[in-house]
């Protein structure tokens, strides 16, 4: 956020808040105008030309943020999985956070499923370092990406499932879902143990 214009940045903080609290279409401009303490909306109308133009510098301000952390955690020297620990927590933080996904406007809709293209993207590129780590013998950059997709997608369903199901099932999922990554990876013992340590470190840092 611009250090030049503290209002500005003060609106889009209430507006994030309050679009993460209430939803994008149940937040009116009057709401985030009350919030921020302001009877007349000339001022954000200054800055914002609508309010699905601040809710688009809301996400760009969020996603700048989330990338450049996901981009200093790939560039670090580290090992794979301690390179996914470390994305994981930076993905889990903007995952809690959230965001409003509950916009009717197209071009805010869209602008939104792009900036969650680039986080995915990132996300694919560390898994695949895990899977050439975690199975050796798998070169084919093609089959890492797809055995790295598989592993995200799965990652991320036990992400989710954590707010509608209870610990104790979560831990069950995820103790079946390495053991089945094992098998179909060929994991050895090791590795195996690497990967479920990483699963359970992971969801310890949900609660």
């Amino acid at each position: 956020m611009g250090k030049d214009n503290p209002r500005k940045d003060e609106y889009i903080e209430t507006a994030a808040r309050l679009f993460l609290e209430k939803g994008y279409n149940e937040t009116s401009v009057r709401d985030i105008l009350d919030a921020a303490g302001d009877s007349s909306p000339s001022v954000l109308y200054y800055y914002f030309k609508s309010k699905e133009d601040l809710y688009r510098q809301v996400m760009d301000t969020k996603a700048k943020k989330y990338l450049q952390a996901i981009d200093t955690v790939m560039n670090k020297d580290q090992e794979p999985m301690a390179m996914m620990e470390d994305f994981l927590k930076v993905f889990l933080t903007a995952f809690v956070q959230g965001g409003a996904t509950d916009v009717s406007d197209p071009e805010s809709h869209m602008f939104y499923l792009h900036l969650q293209e680039q986080v995915t993207n990132r996300y694919i590129q560390v898994w695949k370092k895990c899977v050439v780590y975690l199975v050796p013998e798998i070169t084919g950059d093609d089959q890492a990406e797809a055995l790295a997709g598989f592993l995200a997608g799965g990652t991320g369903q036990m992400i989710k499932s954590c707010r509608a199901v209870s610990r104790a099932d979560v831990l069950i999922f995820c103790k079946r879902f390495v053991e089945y990554c094992g098998r179909i990876l060929c994991m050895d013992h090791h590795k195996k143990s690497e990967f479920e340590n990483l699963m359970i470190n992971i969801l310890n840092s949900l609660q």
